[in-house]
């Protein structure tokens, strides 16, 4: 299962050169989606933004930032309770 956000600002992107992918998120059963475990190719995590006062109160905007590890490697779970092969140093990354 995975929760599902707004494509991003696009005033936002289009001024961070598209660097800062800064998006809703989308409330509800309409963002939440099951997907099978195979489809998945990568991970992302989207933190909330927080804005900081003069004070160093924090506030959130309601908004989320998206980060992307391009170096992680998915393992496959393998019927038997292990991970088979999948972390053996096939795919190594250069």
């Amino acid at each position: 299962m995975v929760r599902l956000f707004t494509l991003p600002d696009p005033i936002i992107f289009g001024q961070s050169h598209k660097t800062v992918y800064l998006s809703d998120l989308i409330e509800g059963r309409d963002g939440l989606c099951v997907i099978p475990v195979m489809a998945i190719h990568s991970l992302v995590c989207m933190f909330p933004e927080f804005h900081v006062s003069d004070a160093g109160d924090t506030t959130h905007t309601g908004k989320y930032a998206l980060m992307w590890h391009p170096y992680i490697q998915l393992a496959h779970f393998v019927s038997d309770g292990t991970f088979g092969a999948a972390l053996d140093d096939q795919d190594a990354i250069v």
